[in-house]
């Protein structure tokens, strides 16, 4: 398991990000994570076992 499927599943288990643990991710996992966080803030309503699943696309 990578280290961005830990910090979702991490997430998704008590919404806590670990910040040592966001470290270790490249540029592009951080993007993703950041667009995961923000499109289950917009859709998600607050709650964490939909935070990181696949967005609809029109």
């Amino acid at each position: 398991m990578s280290v961005y499927d830990d910090i979702l599943k991490e997430l998704r288990k008590n919404g806590v990000l670990d910040l040592m643990e966001y470290r270790k991710l490249s540029r592009k996992e951080i993007d993703d994570l950041g667009d995961d966080i923000r499109y289950w803030c917009t859709y998600g309503d607050g709650k964490l076992e939909k935070l990181g699943k696949d967005k609809k696309t029109k």
